[in-house]
């Protein structure tokens, strides 16, 4: 850690832990004569006397789930394969079942159990719920009508209001807009989406 930054310190403990995929929020603390201070995060660890990192609850800081989603994620960290058991509601309301994969590149949208090779990345996909050894079970995915969308297509994605656990995402393709509702288990999953992909549109939006 020679002359390496709160910051940086902060990037390597999350790639180490894997800070997101949870609701938590992280600070350093600086234990000094004067007591205990939370320095800039440009400090440098070095010149400071001793550290503490500590797990604070959001509504202590007064943060949203989506804002603690988003100051927790990395460019490894989101671009890595994820999948989540949704509810797809279409234009005229129709409820479906779906699993939803998302890598750096591309929202896979795929039969509910069936997701387990739709991105290279799918075998080391992570469980959010804790609680699916299901994904485990998955075959061939089945054919949708549009199975995959780029992110780089992706217009827009905002948490739905007054629904904290759906989401809207808009995609426009070749000049043509597409909008799409999902239905999250819950609110705290629904924030994780959003932040992810909002953390990759930025990794494809140009220079």
């Amino acid at each position: 850690t020679h002359g390496w930054t709160l910051a940086q310190l902060m990037g390597r403990l999350e790639r180490l832990v894997g800070a997101p995929g949870c609701l938590r929020a992280y600070q350093i603390a600086a234990e000094g004569p004067g007591g205990t201070s939370y320095p800039p995060m440009d400090s440098h660890v070095l010149q400071l006397p001793s550290l503490r990192l500590e797990v604070v609850p959001r509504q202590e800081l007064g943060l949203t789930a989506l804002e603690i989603f988003e100051s927790q994620l990395t460019e490894l960290t989101a671009s890595k394969y994820v999948e989540y058991d949704i509810v797809k509601i279409n234009r005229h309301g129709t409820r479906q079942p779906r699993t939803l994969g998302v890598d750096r590149d591309q929202l896979y949208n795929l039969q509910r159990r069936r997701a387990a090779s739709a991105s290279p990345q799918a075998a080391e996909a992570p469980d959010l719920r804790q609680s699916a050894p299901h994904f485990l079970e998955r075959a061939q995915p089945s054919e949708t009508k549009k199975r995959v969308r780029r992110i780089a297509d992706v217009a827009s994605v905002d948490v739905v209001p007054a629904r904290a656990n759906a989401a809207s995402l808009v995609c426009c393709s070749e000049g043509k807009e597409a909008g799409y509702t999902f239905e999250f288990e819950t609110d705290e999953v629904c924030a994780e989406f959003v932040a992810r992909v909002r953390f990759l549109m930025s990794l494809h939006s140009p220079l």
